[in-house]
C-alpha cells in the first residue's frame, strides 16, 4: 500500500506537522474495534463504519486496501506514504515500532501547530478525527502526519475551530464578572442559585448562556423564584468580598457598600435606576450598582403595594397636584391617560407602566416621598405621576376581596 515519496503534480512537498484529536465519540467507536486475523476490511467504507463495525481487519498485508487517491501524506510513526484514499484504512493497521501490542498504537508527545486563519477549508469524510487513533486504557491518542500537499490545511483550521469551541465561556455582568462559567459555577454556587432562582427574569441578552449553562449542568427546570418578602437572596448565603468597599462618590461616599445598603435602601434604587440610564453613571456608581445586583434590598423587599401606598397617602397634600395639567391633552389624572415625560417609559401612559412595572412605580414613589435634599426636589412630572400611583394603589386598597 505504500507509495514511493515522487514527485506529485500539484502537490507542495513542503513539511508540516499535523496533530489531530479524536473525538470522544470516535475514540470510544476506535477503542472498540477489535484487530484479530481472519477479517478483511471492505474497499470504500466511510469512517464512521470503519471504526463503529463490529467486523476486524487483519494485521500485515491485506489484499483489500483501498485504491491509492488523492495526495500523499507520510506516516510518522511508521514513515509510510499513504495515499489520502487510504487513511482511514491506515489507521487500523499503522504498526508502532515502540509498541508491541497489535492494537491501534500511540505516537509520541503532541506538536501542536499554528493555525492558518486565511486559508479557505472544508471538512470532508475523513476529518481531523479520521486520524486519530486509541489504545486501550490510553488517554487521547494522536496520530501524527507530515502532509506534502496544501490541501491538509483544512485540518488545520478544523483543529482551530474545535479548539475553539472548547474554550469557556465568560461572564459579562454581576458580581462574577469576567469569570469563566464554570469558574463561576465551582467559586460562587449561591450565585448561581440565585441566577437559576430568577431565571427569565433575568437580561436575556446578559444571563441567557448562563442560564442555558447552568439549567443544562443541574438537568432541571430553574426552581420557582423565592417569595420576596423571604429576605432569602445570594449574599444571604455566603459573603460579598465587596461589603467592605468603600462607596467613593455621592453624599454617602464614605460608607461601606454594606453599610449604604443596610442604611439607605431609596438611595441603593435610586442608584440601581440611574446605572440602568448609563449616560449618567461613574465608575463608581456603576461599581456599586454591580454590587447590589441579586441583593434585597429593604424598601423593595415587599412587591405589595398597599405598604408603600399608605406611606405615600399619609406624606401626600391633595395640593401638591391641583394645578398639573394633562401631559396627554386629554382624560384627567386619575383615568392614567396622561403619559410618562421622564425616565425609560417615556411616552407610555401612567395606567400602563403602573400595571407593567410595579416595582418601577415604587421606585419613583420612594424617590418623591424620601427625597432629603431640597436643592433636588422631585420634577413636576414625578410628582404627578406618584399621585397617580397613590390613587391607583389606593383603589386596590378599599376594592371588596
Amino acid at each position: 500500500m505504500a507509495a514511493a515519496p515522487c514527485e506529485v503534480p500539484g502537490v507542495d512537498q513542503t513539511p508540516r506537522t499535523v496533530v489531530l484529536e479524536l473525538t470522544p465519540e470516535l475514540e470510544s467507536a476506535a477503542v472498540g474495534t477489535q484487530v484479530s486475523a481472519g477479517a478483511e476490511n471492505q474497499p470504500g467504507e466511510g469512517l464512521g463504519e470503519a471504526l463503529g463495525s463490529s467486523s476486524s481487519v487483519r494485521t500485515g498485508n491485506v489484499s483489500a486496501v483501498p485504491e491509492g487517491k488523492g495526495p500523499l501524506y507520510k506516516c510518522a510513526i511508521c514513515a509510510e506514504f499513504v495515499y489520502e484514499s487510504q487513511l482511514e484504512y491506515h489507521v487500523t493497521i499503522c504498526p508502532d515500532p515502540n509498541d508491541s501490542s497489535s492494537l491501534l498504537s500511540t505516537p509520541g508527545p503532541e506538536q501542536p501547530v499554528t493555525a492558518e486563519p486565511d486559508v479557505p477549508f472544508s471538512v470532508d469524510n475523513h476529518a481531523a478525527a479520521s486520524l486519530a487513533q486509541a489504545g486501550t486504557g490510553r488517554s487521547a491518542a494522536m496520530l501524527r502526519l507530515r502532509h506534502a500537499h496544501a490541501a491538509g490545511r483544512r485540518y488545520l483550521r478544523a483543529v482551530a475551530a474545535q479548539a475553539q469551541r472548547g474554550d469557556s465561556r465568560r461572564m459579562q455582568s454581576g458580581k462574577c464578572k469576567d469569570l469563566t462559567f464554570e469558574e463561576c459555577l465551582a467559586q460562587h454556587p449561591s450565585y448561581c442559585s440565585w441566577v437559576l432562582a430568577r431565571g427569565d427574569k433575568l437580561s436575556t441578552a446578559e444571563y441567557g448562556d448562563f442560564l442555558n449553562f447552568l439549567r443544562k449542568r443541574t438537568q432541571e427546570a430553574p426552581a420557582d423564584p423565592q417569595p420576596a418578602g423571604s429576605g432569602v437572596t445570594e449574599s444571604d448565603h455566603a459573603p460579598d468580598p465587596r461589603d467592605q468597599n468603600k462607596v467613593g462618590f455621592g453624599k454617602h461616599k464614605d460608607l461601606t457598600y454594606a453599610e449604604l445598603l443596610s442604611k439607605q435602601p431609596a438611595y441603593c434604587l435610586w442608584v440601581q435606576q440611574t446605572a440602568a440610564q448609563g449616560d449618567k453613571a461613574g465608575g463608581g456608581m456603576r461599581a456599586f450598582a454591580d454590587y447590589l445586583e441579586g441583593k434585597t434590598i429593604a424598601a423593595a423587599s415587599n412587591p405589595q403595594r398597599k405598604t408603600w401606598a399608605r406611606t405615600a397617602s399619609a406624606r401626600a397634600s391633595p395640593a401638591s397636584t391641583a394645578n398639573l395639567t394633562p401631559n396627554s391633552g386629554r382624560g384627567t389624572l386619575a383615568d392614567g391617560s396622561w403619559l410618562v415625560n421622564f425616565g425609560k417609559y417615556k411616552g407610555s401612559s401612567f395606567s400602563e407602566v403602573y400595571t407593567k412595572d410595579p416595582q418601577y412605580c415604587e421606585f419613583i414613589t420612594n424617590s418623591v416621598l424620601l427625597a432629603d435634599d431640597p436643592a433636588k426636589a422631585p420634577s413636576k412630572d414625578s410628582l404627578t405621576f406618584t399621585a397617580y400611583i397613590q390613587h391607583r394603589a389606593r383603589q386596590e386598597e378599599t376594592a371588596p376581596e
